[in-house]
């Protein structure tokens, strides 16, 4: 029960927090009452291509309603391509769980999905690191202000801004990192496993970046664990860490 109450006084801290330091970075916009909306890729591709995203998912429902398994895979009308998985994809088309909030809006709104993602994606990349900050046994104020560290730092604020998408890293690295502590210390860890499929059907371009974050992270670690013992274990690990 103690450790329970600790956890949510742990993340009501982190959610008080983050957002006081989320109301200081928009405050700029919302004087200049704009939108998280950048004017150039963020109109033209990632806001348009959320509204076709969303519109494209809410075919796909009404097709299972009525018993139907099919779906568009082509359309001459996107632009930028005509294969829909491909084009689309490096955007999260597949991969990206959280443009499934955007079914729930439609094209006059869909500007306050666009908002609440670029909001919720930076929450999750903090509350995922509090998580491995755990996984690494550090305390709970550590933690929490290692998170807002990172869900604020510069490449979130401005590439994150400018791209949401972009962030969808910053929320599986952590996950992975927690994976790999998993696996070093010779255990199961199957949500490595989801993880990298996840990263890998969200966007191959991060995917490529994030395993190569990983693999430097494993070996750091695998040398701070075993020290001079590592010859005996590396092995063991290794297999471990592909047949997951």
């Amino acid at each position: 029960m103690q450790q329970k109450n600790t956890k949510l006084k742990t993340f009501i801290l982190y959610t008080v927090l983050f957002t006081m330091v989320m109301i200081i970075v928009s405050l700029p916009f919302f004087e200049g009452h704009k939108h998280f909306i950048w004017k150039k890729d963020g109109l033209y591709q990632t806001y348009t291509i959320m509204v076709y995203i969303s519109e494209y998912y809410k075919s796909i429902f009404a097709h299972l309603l009525h018993g139907q398994f099919t779906w568009k895979m082509f359309d001459f009308n996107i632009g930028m391509g005509n294969d829909v998985f491909t084009t689309l994809n490096y955007y999260g088309f597949l991969g990206d769980p959280l443009l499934l909030f955007s079914t729930f809006f439609n094209k006059t709104n869909m500007y306050v999905c666009y908002d609440m993602l670029f909001v919720l994606r930076l929450f999750l990349a903090g509350l995922f690191f509090i998580l491995y900050c755990k996984k690494m046994g550090k305390g709970n104020i550590q933690a929490v202000l290692g998170a807002l560290i990172y869900a604020f730092c510069g490449y979130a604020i401005a590439a994150g801004e400018r791209h949401p998408y972009f962030l969808n890293a910053m929320i599986y690295l952590p996950l992975l990192l927690i994976g790999v502590e998993t696996i070093l210390k010779k255990k199961k860890s199957y949500l490595f496993t989801i993880m990298i499929f996840i990263s890998f059907v969200s966007n191959f371009y991060f995917f490529y970046m994030l395993t190569i974050i990983v693999f430097i992270y494993a070996l750091i670690r695998f040398v701070d664990i075993y020290r001079k013992e590592w010859v005996h274990h590396i092995f063991s690990v290794l297999f471990r860490g592909i047949i997951q």
